[in-house]
């Protein structure tokens, strides 16, 4: 009995530490809401774009491969699309959640959940994408210009 106690004593703890994992010393996320001058789902799909160009098409250090998942309700009108290592899927590193704003206008709101090189540079990069309508990656360039 005192060993089984013992053990989930221990594993509380441990799973409380994996738990922290990515929040600032406040607890809580970076989060930043901004305006989309287009209808939602092209703003989803702008967001899918940046990812896939500045995420999963590239090269990254430590050969760490990216992926992201996402979904469209049309009867809520949100779309919500995330980031995550492919190595680790049920640890987001960034979300976005997107909403119709008016006629052919949405909101968009970025939360970063990783750690390192996610930070205010890549929520600046993410949203200038997003605006613009084109993938300009945290270093500046466009990865889909030739």
């Amino acid at each position: 009995m005192r060993r089984l106690l013992l053990t989930g004593l221990c594993a509380t703890t441990l799973l409380s530490g994996c738990a922290s994992r990515g929040v600032d010393a406040t607890g809580e996320f970076p989060t930043q809401a901004f305006d989309v001058s287009t209808d939602y789902y092209q703003a989803q799909r702008r967001v899918r774009e940046y990812l896939k160009a500045c995420y999963v098409d590239r090269q990254h250090p430590f050969n760490i491969a990216y992926d992201f998942t996402g979904s469209v309700d049309p009867k809520a009108t949100t779309g919500e699309t995330r980031l995550f290592t492919v190595n680790e899927p049920a640890r987001a590193l960034m979300r976005f959640t997107v909403r119709p704003a008016g006629d052919r206008a949405s909101k968009a709101t970025l939360t970063i959940m990783g750690i390192a090189p996610f930070d205010q540079q890549e929520m600046d990069a993410a949203i200038r994408s997003i605006q613009s309508a084109t993938p300009i990656c945290r270093d500046g360039k466009n990865p889909l210009a030739s």
